[in-house]
This record gives structure tokens, sequence and C-alpha cells, in this order.
């Protein structure tokens, strides 16, 4: 094969694939079934209270560690059932949430509110990415397919200024 046959045909892959790594919205409605004693992993959600992030692992102590970005917009930000010792914080330039937890019996996590349209989930387990099969995504229990994953809300995207029409 060519050199320009096979630029054709991975800058081809590249676009079919590029859709599939962001998440609609729609796949982040509700809370994912899960209890501290039955999951690990990490559960997403979105409701009318904003995006949730619980972390768990079924009773193992591990640390599990990430962050949470949007491209230059601002968060709030919320914890929920952090312990002495569990970090999570909003970075300094205000467009992330950095998170480092030390779980064991129970969940941890953090409620947030983001600006934008794109949101984009990292987390890690020890020194490793956290493998897909252990992110749990909305009421359906989704998995992404790819860790990092990017919610995509193309409804949040501002809209073009249409001037009125000159009479």
């Amino acid at each position: 094969m060519n050199r320009l046959s096979t630029l054709v045909v991975a800058t081809a892959a590249m676009a079919f694939c590029l859709p599939a790594m962001a998440l609609t919205p729609a796949a982040f409605q509700g809370k994912p079934n899960f209890a501290a004693e039955q999951g690990a992993g990490a559960f997403v959600w979105h409701d009318s209270d904003g995006l949730h992030v619980r972390l768990s692992t079924k009773g193992k102590p591990r640390r599990l560690h990430g962050k949470v970005c949007t491209p230059n917009q601002a968060f709030q930000m919320t914890p929920v059932r952090t312990d002495y010792g569990d970090r999570v914080r909003i970075g300094p330039k205000g467009h992330c949430v950095h998170f480092d937890f030390l779980t064991a019996n129970g969940i941890d996590g953090f409620d947030f509110r983001a600006a934008g349209t794109i949101v984009e989930f990292d987390f890690n387990v020890g020194d490793r990415q956290m493998s897909t099969a252990n992110i749990h995504i909305g009421s359906n229990n989704a998995h992404p397919a790819n860790s990092p994953f990017v919610l995509d809300r193309p409804n949040d995207r501002p809209k073009p200024n249409n001037p009125k029409p000159r009479r």
C-alpha cells in the first residue's frame, strides 16, 4: 500500500472512532444501581441536582484518584462522604476537580455542576487507569468505550448570534 492510501485509511479510521469517545447526556441520566459492599469502581450520573461521582472498592483498601475537567470553565463542587486524608479540590485554574481518596469500606465522592459543553472524566486505581468495566454511567450502568472518557453536551453550546433582518 502506498503512503497516500495508508494516510487515507488511517484518517478514515480516526474519523470513525472519534465520535465513539464522547458519551451523550442521555447516557448519564439517573443513578446507577450500586452499594459499597457490592460494587467496585466509579459511578457517574446526572440528575436535577447536577453531576455526581462516587467511588467504591468493594471493601478492599485502594487509592482512587483522578480528575474531572472542562475546558476553561468554572466548577461548583461539594465533597461527599470523604474521610480523614481524602482530598478533593478545584484546581488553580478553576476548570478541574482533582481527587485522591483512600477508600476501603465505604463510598467517597463529590457532586458538581460544570459550565460548558464538554466534561472529561479520568479515573485511576493506584498507578493504573481504571478499567472501563469498572466505570458505571447512568441508570443503565453503561460503560464508556475508553478511559478517560468524555461527556459531550451539545445542547449547552452557545447559540449563534442571529441578527434581525434589516427592513
